[in-house]
């Protein structure tokens, strides 16, 4: 068993609630395609998720979470349908060249926001990018929950150009992912 690196602290899971006249179901499969889209103004991923919690702190990481991301709601006016926001505080290139992009909901308090609540302070690397690309990159969309209203059941539907699929399948796309995050460190990027 190899020694985990003291930096990489797993993967965070965070949900945006889906309510959409356009119809929620083709709103998810179009982030999945495109990116969540941040709130506009926002300067990081937290104006735009509701996080749950990370892999080494959350209890529900530890029991079932399929199970807590399928019966989870997000307000009283969701439809059931939640973009599932899946980020990893490490990224790596098919070189093994490591990328450390942090927590974006480590040290939340009350004046890490504004006035109107939204406009959070940016506490990660990860936020810094999202905020450049002015969303969070469709790889980092892990998918999102489907509701049958006829038998109250959901399903997770999963995004197959999720990054961990990318590492497998797709070194090339993963390596483009890498170098933009890099290059939104140091300018504004909007070609991704």
């Amino acid at each position: 068993m190899s020694k985990r690196d003291p930096m990489d602290k797993g993967y965070n899971i965070a949900l945006h609630g889906i309510r959409n006249k356009k119809g929620s179901a083709e709103v998810a499969i179009e982030i999945m395609k495109k990116g969540l889209v941040l709130a506009p103004g926002a300067n990081s991923i937290r104006s735009t998720t509701v996080q749950l919690g990370d892999q080494y702190r959350n209890v529900f990481f530890n029991e079932d979470l399929e199970y807590y991301l399928k019966n989870y709601r997000f307000g009283i006016e969701s439809e059931g349908y939640n973009v599932i926001v899946k980020t990893p505080t490490v990224i790596k290139n098919s070189k093994g060249d490591a990328l450390y992009l942090g927590d974006p909901y480590t040290g939340i308090h009350d004046k890490d926001f504004a006035s109107g609540g939204l406009q959070y302070e940016t506490t990660s690397i990860l936020d810094i990018a999202c905020a450049n690309m002015e969303k969070i990159p469709p790889e980092f969309i892990y998918g999102y929950t489907k509701p049958n209203p006829s038998n109250d059941e959901v399903e997770i539907i999963k995004n197959e150009n999720f990054y961990q699929q990318l590492l497998k399948n797709n070194p090339e796309k993963m390596d483009e992912l890498f170098d933009v995050i890099k290059d939104c460190l140091r300018t504004t990027c909007y070609r991704y």
